[in-house]
């Protein structure tokens, strides 16, 4: 769902699960499949993701401490690594959702979980 908030920036709201600790941080969205996901992966406080041993495409959103959107990276492939100097947090999502939800580098992200 997108619209725009207060300060008339587009807003988009979906949920977001939480990966914690080192073993879920490590992993992410690795050996699990494409259905496990509803809403997004959020990471807290890292700029870069990787992709080793997924088995799928996904999305990345890189955003920063006060949850805009800097850097997007539609359909990263297996096997692949990307960062951004400017996020505070990244997001996985399936392939597709930033098409889908229309998201533009500027939008901000608001969620059911706290992005602290």
């Amino acid at each position: 769902m997108q619209g725009p908030n207060d300060d008339g920036m587009r807003t988009h709201k979906f949920p977001l699960s939480v990966a914690e600790g080192f073993s879920g941080r490590l992993s992410g969205l690795m050996f699990r499949s494409p259905a496990y996901l509803q809403g997004g992966l959020l990471f807290n406080n890292t700029n870069m993701v990787h992709t080793c041993w997924m088995r799928f495409s996904i999305d990345l959103i890189f955003i920063d401490k006060e949850y805009r959107i800097v850097k997007l990276v539609p359909g990263i492939k297996p096997w692949r690594a990307a960062r951004s100097a400017h996020a505070n947090h990244v997001i996985e999502m399936h392939h597709g959702e930033i098409l889908r939800l229309d998201m533009q580098v500027g939008d901000k992200i608001k969620s059911i979980v706290d992005i602290e």
